[in-house]
């Protein structure tokens, strides 16, 4: 918005700028990861109820359950602990690993689950999420990408995902080297 206004005259004009052509070209585009460039391939409570299953946690909650839980335990994860645990200088992993225990919790508030079955399910969901099996390239995201390859214009990424998302899952979807 900022660089928007410096490109009216008037407003150039009131900050006593010098206007050109050159001064208002755009030279870099900064885009959000999840929601921009890709998407879950499905919703991520299947993700997280599928999982249960494939761990054989006892009594499996429901992807309403699931619903209900990841709703609760991401905005109280959220709200005690930003930036995926950033703010408190705690991996990203453990971050996950409490949120995800929170989530089951929620959802089945009297489930009993063992430290190794939620050890098994723990890695389901957090592997699932840290590799392509979790994640689809957005088509126009694959467009704009394809389109800026011979481009002088320098992409970017500016996101609040955490950063295996970076690290991992853009390069294994191939979107990395834009």
């Amino acid at each position: 918005i900022i660089f928007a206004l410096l490109c009216l005259p008037s407003f150039a004009a009131s900050l006593s700028l010098p206007l050109s052509a050159d001064s208002c070209k755009i030279r870099a585009i900064s885009l959000d990861v999840t929601g921009t460039l890709v998407a879950t391939k499905e919703p991520v409570v299947k993700s997280y109820a599928d999982a249960a299953h494939w761990a054989k946690l006892p009594d499996p909650p429901t992807q309403d359950e699931m619903k209900k839980g990841f709703k609760i335990a991401f905005k109280q994860r959220c709200f005690e602990s930003p930036c995926y645990g950033g703010v408190e200088g705690i991996a990203g992993r453990e971050w996950w690993r409490e949120t995800v225990a929170s989530v089951l919790h929620h959802a089945k508030p009297d489930a009993k689950v063992s430290e190794q079955d939620f050890d098994r399910y723990f890695r389901r969901v957090y592997q699932h999420f840290g590799s392509p099996a979790g994640y689809e390239v957005l088509d126009d995201a694959k467009n704009l990408l394809e389109s800026q390859s011979t481009s002088e214009l320098l992409l970017g990424i500016t996101s609040n995902t955490p950063t295996r998302h970076m690290e991992s899952v853009l390069p294994m979807l191939d979107i990395h080297n834009h």
